[in-house]
């Protein structure tokens, strides 16, 4: 693979190891997903980071970087610098999100709807919730 990018972030820790290491607060951030994206990405490839990392994370895999020469790239978007613009085109139709919108629910079904964004069930990707516009 030429290019790996990272948008996961530190939540997905894949070891018992990095897992325990999170939870007595050793580390912040879990460097599982880096060397997944290191190891599948080929010599002089390019991986970026655009997940969010807060901390620190042990047993960081710096050897697959030096070794396959990679250039690792990151940074995060600058959400507000395109928010306007998106929300221009997003209300002049130029934009339909509504491919990505795997579940629709109303506001009462949100716990349910997050627990099974949270454990990955029922191909829950991206839930759109229908807010009512009656007051309560």
């Amino acid at each position: 693979m030429d290019c790996s990018i990272e948008a996961a972030g530190f939540r997905y820790d894949m070891s018992i190891f990095h897992k325990l290491q999170r939870a007595v607060a050793l580390e912040t951030d879990t460097p599982e997903i880096l060397l997944e994206c290191f190891k599948a990405t080929r010599p002089y490839g390019v991986v970026s980071i655009i997940g969010d990392y807060i901390g620190t994370a042990n047993q960081f895999p710096v050897g697959f970087i030096m070794m396959k020469h990679l250039k690792v790239l990151s940074g995060q978007c600058p959400c507000q610098k395109y928010f306007p613009y998106v929300l221009e085109k997003l209300q002049d139709g130029t934009i339909d999100p509504t491919f990505m919108i795997t579940h629709r629910i109303t506001l009462e079904d949100a716990p349910t709807a997050y627990e099974n964004l949270f454990l990955r069930r029922e191909g829950y990707v991206k839930v759109f919730i229908q807010v009512s516009d009656q007051a309560v």
